[in-house]
């Protein structure tokens, strides 16, 4: 039988809030499935909102609009208090000039006359506390970092999440050439991540490549140091360099609701990755027929219905908030 996707394009920088937030499991049938609004958005501390408005359409016909929606009524309100309302236009985006703040509580309507009223409601998260940091490059050349966290005071269903980035010099061994190498991957061997659904391989939890670690906010009930490695792909064998050096290193932390969580894992899913590497230089598990099969399974496409997870009524989309510390460590 002939199976039909909808496409519903949704951003990783769309993230948000609110432990009472409307949240459904959409599966679609067929091509006759009616079109819906398909709303995302950037909902961060600090900056003002900014609303994206599409529809959805079936991913085996051409679409020359790419779901793009014009004339759409986009209504925003912000602890109780209506924004001026603003109309989807070549951008087909929204910004009002209001920064964000903690629990802030924001409604987002969109009103259209084709379609049913897409409506959503979040809470800014509260931000995480980083204490201290600190890190060094260790002998194997991975760069330890440890932080130290406040309590959380935010709401205890939100998730916490780690990403790094950063570059190390290498010199190639009788050669003057240099290699920038990119961190890619972040781990951790602590137990706490094992609450989060993250990827365990030999010991150590992690995601795949430029992936996010997460811990539940209850885990962070009180003050916590957190230990992680950042660790990069490399060109070559780690023999066959020298004078290693972190050149540059950031790392942000951050708080977002648990409906972020879910349309990020439930992105990892679609995308067909059900494994990681271990760091490098740690011995990792086998792959199985299983796992080749898995992997060649998202080559080919999906065999499956795709499920399109959502926390907007009358529409779909995945509107979040997310509160953001990002520490410059080099």
């Amino acid at each position: 039988m002939k199976r039909y996707y909808y496409i519903v394009w949704i951003v990783l920088c769309c993230f948000c809030s609110c432990k009472d937030m409307f949240y459904r499991e959409v599966t679609f049938q067929n091509s006759n499935e009616p079109q819906q609004l398909v709303l995302y958005a950037a909902l961060r501390q600090g900056f003002s909102p900014y609303v994206v408005v599409r529809h959805t359409f079936p991913a085996d016909t051409t679409s020359k609009d790419e779901g793009l929606v014009d004339n759409a009524w986009v209504h925003t309100r912000v602890n109780g208090v209506d924004l001026p309302a603003k109309q989807s236009g070549e951008m087909r985006s929204f910004t009002s000039h209001d920064p964000l703040h903690p629990f802030d509580s924001v409604e987002i309507s969109v009103v259209h006359p084709d379609y049913p009223t897409a409506y959503v409601k979040t809470v800014i998260p509260a931000p995480v506390t980083v204490r201290d940091t600190s890190w060094g490059l260790q002998d194997n050349y991975w760069t330890a970092i440890s932080v130290e966290l406040d309590a959380y005071t935010g709401n205890s269903d939100d998730m916490i999440g780690f990403e790094c980035a950063g570059t190390l010099i290498a010199k190639r061994k009788r050669s003057p050439l240099r290699d920038t190498l990119h961190i890619s991957m972040l781990y951790s061997a602590d137990p706490v991540f094992a609450l989060a659904d993250n990827f365990e391989q030999s010991g150590y939890y992690g995601g795949n490549v430029k992936s996010i670690l997460y811990i539940p906010a209850s885990a962070l009930q009180q003050p916590r140091r957190v230990e992680l490695i950042a660790d990069t792909r490399w060109e070559r064998q780690k023999s066959d360099y020298e004078e290693v050096q972190v050149s540059s290193m950031k790392l942000a932390v951050f708080s977002c609701n648990r409906d972020y969580f879910l349309f990020d894992r439930s992105c990892r899913k679609y995308a067909g990755y059900k494994y990681m590497d271990a760091p490098s230089g740690v011995p990792g598990k086998q792959r199985t027929m299983t796992d080749i099969m898995d992997n060649l399974s998202y080559y080919l496409g999906n065999q499956e219905m795709v499920q399109v997870y959502s926390n907007v009524e009358g529409g779909l989309g995945t509107v979040a908030a997310i509160s953001v510390q990002l520490v410059d460590l080099k």
